[in-house]
């Protein structure tokens, strides 16, 4: 025990004359090097979920170390970036007991997602790939099952900003069982190319999707809870500012209810953000939607949602766009509307008309062609389906208000809204005569 004790005791001593040796030859400036690299290997920076961080590695074989603490079953994104050096991203992530959990290595970037076993400090280290170039670097840290750092996004469109190589920033929205999810995330003024990255409650991921000015995800969800988002930068290395929507849309936030025939002016103001509608239907019924623009950049896109949250169409123009929708079910729909390419913002028009289920009406005895309603006011003044309202229709009309009241359906030929067939409706339909 007392050999080892002193060759210990001799290593270190001699490390130490090594060293005074180096600095007492080389001067100052050798011995501020060596002293750099001593701290450059020996200091662990603490890296918090959610944040960002700007490194650099300033010299050949060099490795950044970054620490944070966790517990069992968390589960970790970290993701490393580099854009204007040479560096080829490498991370090594190492657990509390200092064994390697996983490496990963790339060109412009890198990621790692890891289910954690245990209880305790971890270690990042992160370094060039080929351990020979040198460059600055972005790393970001984040636990997706109980994220830190994060902004409630449901219902709303907002900026965000992508400020270090390989960052990212965190959303997040919380649903019911079986609710259905649209996020949405562009890019004007930047160079940043949209990435989102879905996680679900237990920070297992679910989809991911990126574009080049644009990009959205759309996911039946089957558990309740809290999801997570994360937005970035597709390749990892560009920076710059985004906006991002997300909307529940089998149960909206912050949506505007519309009555049939109403119009409304609203304003995009944010680049891939949207606004969000609803209006109550039946079962059959007609929904034509209209959406219009003249002194924006903005290119009309109308997107619905049936009751269910699943989408049914989606509609995109110049200065204009239209859908027209027979609803197969009743109940609450979703209408969004935004830019078609998802970076222009701008002021907008839109109208909304829901019509009722047309009724089941049937020819008048001596006659092949269906009563119609020349007005479009849900009466069917046209009885003998000639296309027009003429005299032969109050005659055909009075003679058969028996048949009316057992064959049509009341509300088609109730001209006097009274709730019942009489003569009075002969009057009133006489009044329609041109």
């Amino acid at each position: 025990m007392r050999g080892e004790y002193l060759s210990t005791r001799i290593r270190s001593a001699c490390a130490v004359v090594i060293l005074v040796v180096i600095i007492g030859i080389s001067g100052t400036a050798a011995g501020s090097e060596v002293m750099g690299l001593f701290e450059q290997r020996a200091i662990a920076i603490p890296i918090g979920f959610g944040e960002n961080v700007s490194g650099e590695i300033i010299s050949t074989g060099y490795m950044g170390t970054y620490t944070f603490r966790a517990e069992a079953n968390d589960s970790v994104y970290i993701r490393m970036g580099t854009k204007t050096s040479s560096l080829d991203p490498m991370l090594i992530l190492i657990g509390p007991d200092g064994g390697e959990i996983n490496r990963t290595q790339g060109y412009t970037s890198v990621e790692l997602h890891e289910l954690l076993g245990a209880d305790g400090m971890y270690t990042i280290l992160v370094g060039d790939d080929n351990d020979h170039d040198t460059g600055a670097y972005g790393l970001f840290l984040q636990r997706t099952n109980n994220p830190g750092n994060t902004i409630e996004i449901v219902g709303m469109s907002l900026l965000g900003t992508i400020s270090t190589t390989g960052g990212m920033q965190t959303f997040t929205f919380t649903v019911g069982t079986g609710d259905a999810a649209y996020i949405r995330m562009g890019a004007k003024d930047s160079p940043l190319d949209p990435m989102l990255i879905l996680f679900g409650p237990d920070g297992g991921e679910i989809n991911r999707t990126w574009g080049y000015i644009s990009t959205e995800l759309f996911e039946s969800l089957g558990v309740g809870g809290t999801y997570t988002v994360l937005a970035g930068d597709d390749n990892g290395y560009d920076t710059g500012t985004f906006g991002i929507f997300a909307q529940v849309t089998t149960n909206p936030v912050n949506a505007t209810l519309l009555q049939s025939g109403e119009n409304t002016t609203a304003t995009i103001t944010v680049p891939g953000g949207m606004d969000t509608y609803c209006f109550s239907a039946a079962a059959g019924m007609r929904c034509f939607a209209r959406m219009g623009t003249k002194a924006s950049s903005l290119d009309p896109m109308l997107i619905l949602f049936g009751p269910d949250g699943v989408e049914i169409n989606r509609t995109q123009g110049y200065t204009s766009t239209e859908m027209d929708e027979v609803l197969d079910t009743g109940g609450m729909y979703t209408l969004l509307a935004g830019d078609d390419n998802g970076h222009d913002t701008g002021i907008y028009g839109l109208y909304i008309w829901v019509q009722e289920p047309p009724v089941s009406v049937v020819p008048f005895p001596g006659y092949a062609e269906m009563p119609t309603d020349p007005d479009g006011d849900g009466l069917y003044e046209d009885v003998d389906g000639d296309g027009v309202i003429g005299f032969n229709d109050v005659t055909v009309y009075y003679a058969n208000l028996r048949f009316v009241e057992e064959n049509e359906p009341l509300e088609a030929f109730d001209y006097d809204g009274n709730g019942r067939i009489g003569f009075n409706d002969v009057i009133v339909l006489y009044g329609e005569v041109p």
